[in-house]
């Protein structure tokens, strides 16, 4: 019984990781969205002002 008990926990323990694990996997990838969103509306800002600067 103590081993079934034993491998049970084991298991919960490897789920909770592999859940973390993927957590900070969609955290980092999500910061590194929004990093490159905010690239994207810097050059195209910097785009519209040279625009109106060729005008």
């Amino acid at each position: 019984m103590e081993d079934r008990i034993l491998i049970d926990s084991h298991k919960t323990q490897k789920l909770a990781n592999d859940l973390k694990k993927r957590t900070q996997d969609y955290n980092h990838i999500l910061a590194e969205y929004e990093q490159l969103q905010a690239q994207e509306r810097d050059l195209l800002r910097e785009m519209f002002n040279l625009q109106g600067q060729s005008r």
